[in-house]
């Protein structure tokens, strides 16, 4: 392949594919980003990218997580998956064993292909995700073959005003931030109407089957 020979750069998206994103946002939003931008990066870079690698990783909320969605302090909550929410998200509790061999073979191939450089671009936030990857990249990097790790969310510069948004203190996911960046690959993928007018109450557009007591 001439890619090997030239630029010698591999660009591999990580983020769960199925994972609830809320009402004005599709399902795989940040498997979505983490590959677009991958693409990006193989056409600016002269590389290759691939479909997204659907790995993710999560914890069990704690209570103070809770409160700030109104949830009860009771609540069995792993990752975002919400009570009585339409889907389950694709998360892999055994955590690092499972992202590390799904990534590790990916790199496997690419540097037995003769690939020079790897980059792992990962969206999603779960606990211990980016520090795994991270950590994959350090002990995966030789003197011929670099792999790096790479969040593109951090080059997300818009920053909204968090005292009129306080939806975004419940955290970024499905949140202002993430519409906006996948406002800048897929705009035909984002129902803006979907977003409600007035107090945006975290509960509300996370869990409307809470709101009516309908937790079964």
């Amino acid at each position: 392949m001439d890619v090997v020979s030239k630029s010698s750069m591999v660009f591999i998206p990580v983020s769960p594919v199925f994972e609830w994103h809320s009402y004005q946002l599709p399902l795989a939003t940040e498997a979505i980003i983490a590959e677009e931008f991958s693409r990006l990066m193989a056409i600016h870079f002269n590389g290759v990218y691939f479909r997204t690698l659907s790995v993710g990783m999560e914890e069990w909320r704690k209570p103070e997580f809770l409160a700030q969605f109104g949830l009860p302090d009771t609540t069995k909550l792993y990752g975002m998956d919400f009570p009585c929410l339409p889907v389950r998200g694709e998360y892999h509790r055994s955590g690092p064993p499972f992202v590390r061999d799904a990534v590790e073979a990916r790199l496997t191939a690419v540097k037995d292909t003769g690939f020079k450089y790897a980059f792992l671009l990962n969206c999603h936030g779960g606990k211990g995700q980016n520090e795994t990857l991270e950590e994959i990249a350090k002990e995966w990097s030789i003197k011929d073959f670099k792999v790096f790790s790479v969040f593109p969310n951090r080059f997300n510069t818009y920053m909204p005003d968090q005292e009129h948004e306080p939806y975004l203190n419940a955290g970024a996911h499905a949140g202002i931030r993430e519409t906006h960046f996948l406002m800048a690959f897929h705009t035909d993928l984002i129902d803006l109407h979907e977003i409600p007018v007035g107090d945006l109450k975290s509960r509300r557009i996370w869990n409307v089957a809470y709101e009516s007591g309908n937790t079964g």
